[in-house]
């Protein structure tokens, strides 16, 4: 599966993000494993983003709603983000803190061109984010 992840456009969630600035990334789950019920849901590549290590190492097994990581979001990042929960919330029944926050950051920060790129490689095998438009 990280395979498949890593051969997908990437969004941009950080600005030190995707090595544009020489730093090594990873995938991370902007839901952390640890609160997901399913092995559905933890496996459901529409929770999982490239982020930077060292933001994924301050994050640890945190949400970023939890931390003070989501002011450090570019964003196309926090759109990004409020898309994937709010996918979450619908496929999954998972509780979101501050659901307004994340329904204004959505209208806010629409989605760009590697994100709908990314949601149209992922509905192919995984079915698509009908956040994502």
């Amino acid at each position: 599966m990280l395979k498949v992840l890593y051969n997908l456009p990437r969004p941009v969630i950080h600005h030190k993000c995707i090595g544009c600035h020489g730093c090594k990334s990873s995938h991370d789950h902007i839901i952390p494993k640890s609160m997901l019920k399913s092995s559905e849901a933890q496996k459901d590549p529409h929770n999982m983003f490239i982020i930077c290590d060292p933001l994924n190492k301050e994050k640890g097994n945190k949400s970023f709603f939890s931390t003070k990581l989501s002011a450090q979001l570019t964003n196309d990042g926090k759109g990004a983000i409020a898309r994937s929960l709010l996918y979450m919330k619908l496929r999954h029944d998972i509780d979101i803190p501050d659901i307004s926050l994340i329904q204004s950051w959505d209208r806010l920060y629409p989605p760009n061109k590697d994100e709908i790129d990314r949601n149209t490689a992922l509905s192919q095998r995984y079915g698509p984010n009908p956040f994502i438009q």
